[in-house]
């Protein structure tokens, strides 16, 4: 399982973990469920995927 750290607006933040709450789940699942939902008909399984001629995302910090 992969990390990724994002940013988001606290007001963003605070609307999250009211709907996980309401959801009786945390705010990663909750997460992990709406870019599952979200991601899966707008990209290919990585299984059908060459990822080593991907381009690599750039780290902006």
């Amino acid at each position: 399982m992969s990390t990724l750290t994002i940013r988001l607006p606290d007001d963003t933040h605070a609307r999250m973990t009211a709907l996980a709450r309401q959801r009786a789940m945390g705010i990663n699942k909750l997460m992990e469920e709406l870019l599952a939902d979200r991601v899966h008909p707008l990209a290919p399984r990585v299984d059908d995927v060459d990822v080593s001629a991907a381009p690599r995302a750039s780290t902006v910090g």
